[in-house]
């Protein structure tokens, strides 16, 4: 059953049974009201009739005589005498049998009952005569119009309860469709998140109930599932992107080394030709290598451990600067350190790779005569090492690919230099894995900047 089925059967039988309850609490309470005033009627009449009976001659000798007197010609009442327990008088004589328990009555007493005879009902009251034969004098009334009354009135709420309850019926209809109207959405949407449509619109707004706080858990999962979603396409894209990358950094070589050598099989070459052709397929060979290794890196970072020790920065960039010798004197290449913070605590093998990636790249792509600047800092969040060059500088539309696998700013160049685009993608890894960041600013002709964020680590100076 739909929930605005229950809602509204629920509100449906709840409200009329409250207000038929409330309609025979009143009723009763009339009732109970009109019988009370009816008993302090008889008891009145009945004292009336007693002193009148008291005061009447010939009470003693024919008391029947006056009493007849004083209810003849009204039919709605009648009296009767007991004495000792017998019948006297009765002016109707229909109720003896009723009368039975009020003939126990004492003296300075007044008993009442009520009593149903043939359909109607009636106010009995009794109470001891003062005279030397101690007679009962039995008063009743006839109150059936009360009852017909309580009858009439049960019949009036019969008829209100089903206008009522039409009424009721339309409310509680209007009442649950609109209340499970932003559930019947929430539902909808649900639905169309389960197929994968994460762009659909939830009406989140400040609420303190429990329906607004459903939208809102659900609309941040709406939005946590679509940048998951984001997060796997661009991840697919990434590792597509990569997978091609690799694929043409392999097949590049691997032809050239088979074209040279049919040639060297198939061919009448001279010893010239031959040494060539032989030194073409040692340098792809030797690409195949370095590919090999950098991705062997790739590999390796996730599941290598780190071995965190004080690190001397400036001892270790003099030992990167003494592996890069040979390049640095080809190029006239200066090298100058700006140690803030001379002592790092870090893993010192992966720091090392990572400054000498960054070294390496900026004198590639340096002019000759230009100077590479080294510098480390403290600051609020931990320690920033900058490294600037006086490069050719990396256009700003390539800045935001420059950390991914294979990527290249100049293609041309990259292959005279040997650059496979892996070197920037395993210092970003070897970053994340030291707890760190690495960010490029950098400016066409006028060089590059990085800037490597370890976080939350201890120095020392």
């Amino acid at each position: 059953m739909k929930l605005w089925k229950k809602i509204f059967l629920l509100i449906f039988f709840i409200g009329v049974f409250c207000i038929g309850i409330n309609d025979y609490i009143l009723v009763e309470q009339q009732h109970k009201k009109n019988v009370e005033q009816m008993q302090e009627h008889v008891l009145s009449e009945f004292q009336l009739f007693y002193e009148n009976y008291q005061d009447s001659a010939g009470a003693f000798l024919y008391p029947e005589k006056v009493v007849d007197r004083y209810v003849y010609g009204n039919s709605d009442v009648e009296a009767a005498l007991y004495e000792e327990n017998d019948y006297v008088y009765n002016s109707e004589s229909r109720f003896a049998a009723d009368y039975e328990s009020l003939l126990s009555v004492e003296k300075n007493e007044r008993r009442v009952k009520i009593f149903n005879e043939e359909g109607k009902y009636y106010l009995a009251a009794a109470g001891v005569l003062n005279d030397e034969r101690n007679m009962i004098l039995i008063y009743t009334r006839d109150i059936s119009q009360i009852y017909e009354n309580r009858r009439d009135h049960y019949g009036q709420s019969v008829i209100l309860l089903v206008i009522m309850a039409v009424f009721l019926m339309i409310i509680a209809y209007v009442f649950s469709r609109w209340i499970t109207k932003p559930i019947k959405k929430l539902v909808n949407n649900i639905s169309g998140i389960s197929k994968g449509d994460f762009n659909l619109e939830f009406n989140v707004k400040e609420s303190e109930d429990e329906i607004g706080e459903v939208e809102i858990a659900l609309s941040r999962m709406q939005s946590e599932l679509r940048k998951r979603e984001e997060d796997l396409e661009l991840e697919a894209r990434n590792r597509q992107r990569f997978i091609n990358g690799f694929t043409h950094e392999m097949n590049t070589p691997l032809t050239s080394v088979e074209g040279y050598s049919q040639m060297l099989r198939s061919a009448k070459l001279t010893k010239e030709q031959e040494v060539n052709a032989l030194d073409c397929i040692i340098a792809e060979t030797r690409r195949l290598q370095i590919l090999y290794e950098k991705m062997k890196q790739l590999c390796l970072i996730p599941e290598e451990e780190l071995l965190i020790e004080n690190v001397n920065l400036a001892e270790l960039c003099e030992e990167i600067k003494q592996e890069l010798k040979c390049q640095l004197e080809e190029k006239q290449i200066t090298i100058i350190t700006e140690m803030e913070t001379k002592e790092i605590q870090t893993d010192r093998e992966f720091l090392r790779i990572v400054l000498s990636n960054v070294l390496r790249n900026s004198i590639i792509y340096s002019e000759l005569d230009k100077k590479i600047v080294i510098e480390s800092q403290r600051a609020e969040s931990g320690i920033v090492v900058l490294i600037s060059d006086e490069g050719n500088g990396i256009p700003q539309e390539k800045l935001q690919n420059i950390m991914e696998a294979f990527f290249r700013v100049d293609k041309s160049r990259s292959r005279k230099t040997g650059g496979m685009g892996l070197g920037l993608t395993i210092i970003a890894q070897i970053m994340e894995k030291l707890g760190g960041e690495i960010s490029i600013e950098s400016e066409v002709k006028k060089g590059t900047t990085v800037k490597l964020i370890f976080y939350n680590l201890a120095t020392t100076l």
